[in-house]
């Protein structure tokens, strides 16, 4: 095994900013269809069947396909990898505007879909090559934030954009900032310090389903998703209910909700930096979002209390998804070959939460009138967090 070499703070930042980037831009292409869905379903006159694939094709394609493409990433090299993911988002997103059809639209998602799951793929790998192991927690802190900064950003400019033109702007804007992105990547990031493999390895989709860390990490990882996605999902519509205000500015509670993950996601790192173990982090992220959604369910006709909760939720909600990445990172055998392969593995198991997330959520909420007894009911997922610290990997924290 090689040892690490060590960088400055300014190259390791930048190297995770532009990761960053990557990952934000791809988030963006994902979560672009919430705010404009009835556009696009009038546009396209998509049945309700229709607009529910489209809007569950990525966490599908991630449950069929991830380990597939971890592995085809090990084989072409991680760099190789992240360009080709988003040269091929560009294109998707390019068909899309160039056909306008209904079919297109859906290959279009299909392709940038499949571009977002490998740059998730490589970017954790290409952050273990390139940057110094003794910010590795801040390092993952940053970029593993990409999702909820994705979607703040899209949240809060799609809205906007559509109140002078339709869905093709929103998909254009997307299409420049992926450009710029990808010009950033081939210029900054550099070529693999591990030689890719050339190879389909079945052996390394193996080692990666027999460590029970990554099992561990990956319904960790799952649970935390179930939690996020259905408040992130519903939490226009509850805002509304609750605060009384229009579906506007309840959706920018959502805004709101994105950047405080994204905060959370960066202090988590930095508690990792100065000391604190995974484990610790994780029990106490888990029962404090327990006690916090059970305030939320008891308190919603106080909406000074509830928002306070919002605001302690989104900050704390970020530390599951550092404390997953950081300690992947640490799984460092064969110099980190199988990276993109353990990386798959755990999102593939995340995945579930992530699909489940809004369904069992919207169902309880349905069949009980009650988005509060919703809240207090997925309380419960928070409260399996904190028992899967107990079973988090110990060594080399």
């Amino acid at each position: 095994m090689t040892t690490s070499p060590q960088y400055s703070r300014a190259h390791d930042l930048k190297i995770s900013l532009v990761l960053l980037a990557a990952g934000s831009v791809n988030a963006v292409n994902i979560a672009k269809l919430a705010p404009s869905i009835e556009v696009i379903r009038d546009a396209f006159a998509l049945s309700l069947s229709s607009m529910g694939l489209l809007v569950s094709l990525f966490s599908v394609l991630f449950v069929l396909a991830g380990i597939a493409v971890g592995t085809t990433v090990k084989a072409i090299g991680a760099k190789k990898a992240l360009v080709i993911a988003m040269s091929a988002a560009l294109i998707g997103t390019l068909i899309t505007l160039v056909f306008q059809t209904k079919e297109s639209l859906f290959i279009g998602r299909i392709v940038e879909g499949i571009g977002l799951i490998t740059v998730m793929l490589t970017a954790p790998s290409l952050v273990a090559q390139h940057t110094s192991p003794e910010r590795r927690g801040l390092l993952m802190g940053i970029w593993s934030g990409f999702m909820p900064l994705g979607n703040a950003f899209v949240l809060f400019g799609a809205p906007l954009i559509l109140t002078t033109y339709s869905w093709p702007m929103i998909w254009s804007v997307g299409f420049v900032l992926m450009l710029i992105t990808l010009v950033l990547s081939i210029m900054i990031i550099p070529q693999d310090r591990i030689q890719a493999s050339g190879q389909f390895d079945l052996s390394a989709i193996r080692d990666a389903v027999s460590r029970r860390s990554i099992m561990v990490l990956g319904f960790l990882f799952a649970m935390h998703s179930l939690v996020y996605q259905a408040m992130l999902q519903f939490m226009p519509s509850f805002g509304s209910s609750i605060f009384g205000l229009p579906i506007f500015w309840a959706s920018l509670i959502t805004v709101g909700f994105c950047l405080l993950s994204f905060s959370g996601n960066i202090i988590a790192g930095q508690l990792i930096q100065k000391g604190w173990t995974p484990k610790s982090l994780v029990f106490r992220a888990g029962t404090s979002l327990f006690v916090i959604m059970i305030m939320m369910s008891l308190f919603s006709s106080q909406p000074v209390i509830f928002a306070l909760a919002i605001i302690l939720l989104g900050l704390i909600t970020g530390t599951v998804p550092t404390v997953c990445f950081y300690l992947l990172s640490r799984e460092q055998t064969d110099d980190m070959r199988n990276m993109p392969v353990f990386t798959a593995w755990l999102f593939q198991i995340q995945g579930f939460g992530m699909f489940f997330g809004p369904v069992v959520f919207a169902t309880i909420v349905d069949r009980q009138n009650s988005w509060v007894f919703g809240i207090g009911v997925f309380a419960v997922f928070c409260l399996v967090k904190a028992g899967l610290s107990f079973a988090l990997k110990t060594k080399d924290q």
